[in-house]
């Protein structure tokens, strides 16, 4: 069963336990998050409509890639933005605060069929994602009016993290 609770704020916002409604994306979600014998479960997710950022908390996933092992008590969450179809990994552990992992992009096939792509040129992206440059091209307004508005929408995504996770 989904329990829905809506939260109030500039942002549109959905937070839910049990499987989101992106099947695919949950299934892709949850097969990244298991490391060898440890299958990762989806404990709860964060959907914030306007910007199609979702925030996947794991259960059962504690593999963190800032120091390369699993952490004693504490779990992952992903974070993974639907419109430029990419994602990265947080931790809720005290000493990886702060830390993410690189962008990375999300295979097309997961995506829900009823988002387009906030923005086709960022199709080109696709390989600065892969190799950590995403954003440093400095000499394109637009390029950093988007970084912006990722910015604004992670950093909303943090506090909700917080109030919820710290």
């Amino acid at each position: 069963e989904i329990a829905f609770h809506s939260y109030r704020s500039d942002f549109s916002s959905t937070y839910a336990t049990g499987k989101s409604p992106f099947p695919n994306l949950d299934a892709f979600v949850e097969s990244i998050s298991s490391i060898g014998s440890n299958t990762g479960k989806i404990q709860s997710w964060y959907f914030f409509s306007e910007y199609g950022l979702m925030v996947y908390s794991m259960s059962r996933s504690r593999y963190c890639e800032r120091i390369g092992r699993e952490h004693k008590s504490n779990h992952v969450m992903y974070v993974v933005d639907i419109q430029r179809a990419f994602f990265y990994q947080k931790c809720h552990d005290p000493d990886c605060k702060g830390y993410r992992s690189p962008l990375r992009q999300l295979p097309l096939d997961v995506l829900p069929d009823n988002f387009v792509l906030y923005n086709f040129k960022q199709m080109e992206n696709y390989t600065k994602v892969e190799d950590g440059s995403f954003g440093d091209d400095d000499d394109d307004d637009d390029d950093d009016d988007e970084m912006r508005w990722w910015d604004e929408a992670v950093e909303f995504a943090q506090l909700m993290e917080n109030q919820k996770f710290g």
